[in-house]
């Protein structure tokens, strides 16, 4: 509750002449900072790095969803192997989220691309991937499939390059569901409640993505990678 507030008086032609009503103080809320994440020789898995009071919660704690063993993801080239990931290692927990960020060129798109489609030239030399305890078959195109916007999905960093100037945005998204085995008429509903949510009208399913600006095409791809609760 305000209460009155009586500054200090400089001069004695200074003098308050009435109280000032100022605010109640906000409640501050303290965030503790993690610890020191250099590692020289980069080879601590992320998930022994969280600092006291910074863990996930202990309910969840021994339940991770996502867990990365020593990957290894080459680059086929004419010159040879290139070593885009090598031995990495982490885990997420559920209802976790991890930040990854480092200087550009150093694998971070390749993690994420290898985890959901791993293509030519990117090749699986070693390591492992688990979904909800579940080894996900990486290395194998059509067997992800089952797990691929299901299970686990990618919001791609190049919108346009993700989505088929061919099609239009609903007949693209009604392949991608029967090759899954889902209705689309039966997801419409949803579809469009996302669209509206990201700020997109639904008239934006019979444009093609040519006709759409590039943050509306980034949107389109962000409701299109999480249609399906992965």
């Amino acid at each position: 509750r305000a209460r009155p507030h009586r500054r200090h008086v400089s001069r004695a032609d200074d003098e308050q002449r009435r109280p000032v009503e100022r605010p109640p103080a906000r409640p501050v809320v303290v965030v503790r900072p993690a610890r020191s994440r250099h590692r020289p020789d980069r080879r601590l898995p992320l998930l022994h790095e969280r600092g006291p009071r910074r863990g996930v919660q202990p309910e969840v704690a021994d339940d991770m969803s996502l867990r990365v063993e020593d990957l290894r993801v080459y680059y086929q080239t004419l010159e040879g192997e290139v070593k885009a990931l090598d031995g990495v290692s982490f885990a997420i927990a559920d209802g976790e989220i991890m930040g990854l960020a480092g200087e550009s060129g150093c694998g971070k798109s390749t993690l994420a691309q290898s985890i959901v489609r791993l293509v030519p030239p990117m090749k699986l030399v070693g390591g492992v991937v688990e979904l909800d305890g579940e080894k996900l078959p990486i290395d194998d195109f059509e067997a992800m499939n089952r797990h691929r916007m299901v299970g686990v999905s990618i919001v791609p960093q190049y919108a346009m390059s993700a989505l088929n100037p061919t099609r239009k945005i609903g007949k693209l998204i009604k392949e991608l569901l029967g090759a899954r085995g889902i209705s689309y008429r039966a997801k419409l509903p949803e579809l469009e409640n996302r669209l509206q949510l990201v700020g997109l009208p639904r008239e934006v399913l019979d444009m093609y993505p040519i006709e759409l600006s590039g943050g509306m095409k980034q949107r389109v791809v962000m409701v299109i990678s999480t249609l399906l609760d992965p």
